[in-house]
């Protein structure tokens, strides 16, 4: 297999040294080759890595008690409200779970389901203080492009044109 490595004048040190090039090259191929496919390769998690665990189910917000606090509502309006809060849950997590919608009828789900809520609740608060807090919380005031913390929308903060003056 070395024959060809061999010289025909006869110096083993010519010989020798090119058959060590020879052998380190050989090697260092394989090392190579080796120390790409284990570096492809994805070590098993191990028991107490949080990163391998699934993560559990978040526990569900009783969103009644909060509005309760934040609007300081009267235990009538808990009463009535929680079953409409629940209902809106209820659909939402329905929506989000039908894997069959495109993302823009989704939205367009959300956003009815919303503003059905809304319809209802609404007329439940009283005029002033708890309305306006519920629409701050239902309609928050939309950040301007460019700001920090603010999506980067392509046209979000643009202004719809001026309508053509008639004549």
């Amino acid at each position: 297999m070395f024959n060809n490595l061999r010289p025909t004048d006869g110096s083993n040190k010519a010989s020798n040294m090119k058959l060590t090039k020879y052998l380190l090259a050989t090697a260092s191929a394989a090392l190579l080759a080796t120390g790409i496919c284990v570096a492809q390769e994805k070590p098993a998690p191990k028991p107490g890595d949080p990163k391998a665990a699934p993560r559990p189910a978040r526990p569900a917000i009783d969103r009644t008690a909060y509005l309760a606090k934040t609007l300081n509502l009267s235990d009538e309006q808990k009463g009535k409200i929680k079953p409409i809060m629940e209902e809106e849950q209820t659909q939402l997590t329905a929506l989000i779970q039908d894997k069959s919608l495109l993302p823009e009828a989704r939205m367009a789900k959300i956003k009815e389901i919303r503003n059905a809520t809304t319809s209802k609740v609404t007329p439940l608060l009283t005029e002033g203080e708890q309305r306006e807090k519920w629409e701050r919380m239902r309609n928050p005031p939309r950040r301007p492009a460019g700001a920090p913390g603010a999506a980067a929308v392509p046209g979000a903060g643009a202004k719809p044109a001026a309508p053509a003056p008639a004549k």
